[in-house]
């Protein structure tokens, strides 16, 4: 975000409704320490839209200062949402599916055996090689961090059809790793 000082007409309306930060964080019960920052800013950002544009003057300021907010507040949360503290964990230990229950330990094998030698970047491309262009664009949609859901809103795709899509692309990825664990 750039840093531009408040004209001396902006300051006057940002320290008018200054209390509004305040009854937005108590409004939508969130936490004064965590999301006063983030509010501020979508309150700064209100006010210098404000006073730049006749357009916005037929809403009352706090309209556009709460819709800010929101949009700041929403912004943050969907960007937390997508780091990858937010992915989706695999476990050794978790059903790999097949006719007898086995886990991606049984299948991949003791990871002293060389699994860490993997060509990440070679497995990667044959994984994508082997999947549908839908597959594919939900596999980038994934790896970008975000989640099954999100990534069936951007594809325009039920999420029935995105959880097929990550089934699939789950027993891709098994078979280019178990190829690869013959060949090696």
């Amino acid at each position: 975000m750039r840093s531009e000082k408040l004209s001396p007409e902006e300051k006057q309306l940002a320290e008018r409704y200054h209390r509004l930060i305040y009854k937005f964080l108590n409004e939508k019960h969130l936490n004064e320490r965590e999301y006063y920052g983030l509010a501020a800013i979508g309150y700064c950002k209100a006010v210098k839209q404000y006073c730049a544009r006749e357009q916005l003057r037929q809403w009352s300021f706090t309209t556009v200062a709460w819709k800010k907010m929101c949009c700041e507040v929403y912004n943050e949360r969907q960007k937390r949402r997508r780091l990858k503290r937010a992915a989706e964990v695999l476990s050794l230990d978790a059903p790999a599916g097949g006719e007898e229950p086995q886990t991606l330990y049984n299948y991949i094998g003791d990871l002293d055996s060389g699994i860490e030698e993997l060509p990440v970047i070679e497995l990667q491309r044959e994984i994508k090689e082997r999947l549908g262009a839908g597959q594919r664009q939900q596999l980038e949609n994934i790896l970008k961090g975000y989640t099954i859901r999100e990534s069936a809103e951007i594809m325009h795709i039920s999420a029935s059809a995105a959880y097929k899509n990550q089934r699939e692309i789950k027993r891709v990825a098994l078979e280019v790793i178990n190829d690869w664990r013959e060949s090696g």
